[in-house]
């Protein structure tokens, strides 16, 4: 039934349903090194290098002479440190920002600002950390330095209303109201539902930009 289960994708939770079974018959008869073997088997076809590495290990030491299961563990140790190093490079691409984020909610600007630079020398194509540099900067009152900042969000991702709406409240501050109507206007354009934007354009367009 486990070997059915495993091999039929069709039924609703196979996965689950076979690793079930294939662990029950594991508890019941550990010393069976064919039933060790397709344990391992069972989790390399789901890409799960690290379980299969320990029961492919299990079956050599039921049965040394095995060249296949030799084989098999071999592959499988190479997979999973490909995995590893996968998983640890995502994680060094993404550790920078979130720290980020943690030091700006506990409201340490200076420490998140350290961080969410770092982040953009990592991540070059997103626009995420700019947009806190310029939120921080914002919150400072360095409007000065929060503009480019922004800037730099936008142009990487030109659908990012808040940081379209944000460095519109900028320019305001900076008394560069032309400016910050076009921001407005552009942010409105993709998301209409923007209230406080809707008023603080509708101000602009009063005073006659």
């Amino acid at each position: 039934m486990a070997l059915l289960y495993a091999g039929d994708q069709k039924i609703t939770g196979n996965y689950s349903k076979a690793e079930k079974l294939f662990l029950k018959c594991y508890e019941l008869n550990p010393e069976n090194a064919s039933l060790v073997f397709n344990i391992g088997n069972f989790y390399a076809g789901f890409n799960r290098y690290r379980e299969a590495s320990f029961y492919f290990e299990k079956a050599l030491k039921l049965d040394p002479s095995n060249y296949l299961v030799r084989n098999y563990l071999e592959l499988s140790l190479q997979e999973y440190n490909k995995q590893f190093e996968k998983e640890k490079a995502l994680l060094e691409l993404t550790v920078h920002f979130e720290n980020g984020m943690r030091l700006l909610k506990e409201k340490k600007l200076d420490d998140a600002l350290a961080e969410f630079n770092k982040d953009t020398l990592a991540n070059t194509t997103t626009g995420r950390s700019y947009f806190n540099i310029g939120l921080i900067y914002s919150v400072k009152g360095a409007f000065d330095k929060a503009v480019p900042n922004y800037e730099k969000s936008i142009k990487l991702q030109p659908v990012n209303t808040p940081a379209l709406s944000n460095l519109g409240l900028v320019y305001l501050q900076l008394k560069e109201y032309k400016k910050a109507r076009v921001c407005f206007e552009k942010s409105l354009s993709i998301d209409p539902t923007q209230d406080r934007i809707k008023t603080d354009l509708d101000k602009l367009k009063r005073m006659g930009y």
